[in-house]
């Protein structure tokens, strides 16, 4: 029972107190006897090191050649070179700014490149994930280089996969402050050009009807009027194409444009287009 109770623990945990302590609890609950710490620890360790083990072997196995050729290069330091790609990994992120924006667009794609593994921690737990970066980050090419490929993989991957989700956060951050910079820049330049052009702000009487009745230029209000007068007739008028009061239609208002060709007091009133 405690080793059942150990093994259900080390699948979401890492730390041996959190392991030990459910077992413990377990043990109050189904009214057994303690045993030793000593037991307790050593038991705690061994179920921890074979779930790791087994969440090893999954991502092991989940990569291909080609996936496991790419990892190992990054294992390699190149003759004059004084820094690895491993090196380059493990390097932690600079602030980020707008003006490195394309340098971090660079290395999220090279990242990417060599994310080869992240759907095989699909069923692994992110305190597991989180706990294989953190050690991967805390060894150096001989260190990895010394321990089985199962190992030396997951732990590579697991840093791989965290460093893009973080360059990823990175670079939304950069995009998020320029589209800030560049509408805070687009609101300064339209008040400066409201405070240049006032009359803007402050539309002529009878403007809106203008613009409305005629995609034309702006005639003068009396013309508005004129055309206003070709569209609508008050009632009372006696025009037999529709009753009185009411808006024309499309066609209705074409023939009856045509007819109202001398009534405007223009010579060219008739051959312009309404709409």
């Amino acid at each position: 029972m405690i080793i059942q109770t150990c093994f259900r623990a080390a699948r979401t945990r890492e730390d041996l107190p959190d392991i030990i302590n459910m077992a413990i609890e377990e043990l109050i609950r189904q009214r057994y006897e303690l045993p030793a710490f000593s037991a307790l620890l050593r038991i705690a360790r061994t179920t921890r090191y074979s779930q790791n083990r087994a969440y090893q072997e999954r991502v092991f196995s989940a990569l291909n050649a080609d996936a496991r050729g790419r990892l190992q290069s990054l294992l390699r330091r190149e003759d004059g070179e004084a820094r690895s790609s491993w090196d380059r990994i493990k390097r932690e992120p600079s602030r980020a700014t707008v003006l490195q924006f394309k340098e971090a667009l660079d290395h999220l794609r090279w990242m990417q490149q060599l994310n080869v593994a992240s759907e095989a921690f699909a069923d692994i737990p992110e305190v597991k994930i989180r706990q294989f970066a953190a050690e991967a980050r805390s060894l150096d090419l001989a260190s990895l280089s010394d321990m089985p490929e199962r190992k030396r993989f997951t732990l590579v991957s697991a840093l791989i996969l965290k460093r893009v989700a973080g360059a990823l956060d990175d670079v939304a951050d950069m995009f998020l402050r320029q589209v800030r910079r560049m509408h805070n820049k687009a609101e300064e330049a339209l008040t400066l050009y409201r405070s240049a052009h006032p009359r803007l702000d402050k539309p002529e009487p009878g403007s809106y009807g203008r613009h409305c009745l005629s995609p034309g230029p702006p005639r003068s209000a009396g013309r508005a009027d004129q055309y206003l007068a070709r569209v609508y007739v008050p009632r009372g008028s006696g025009q037999p194409d529709r009753a009185a009061g009411s808006l024309l239609r499309p066609r209705q208002m074409v023939a009856f444009g045509h007819r109202q060709q001398g009534s405007c007091g223009d010579g060219d009133a008739g051959s312009e287009t309404l709409f």
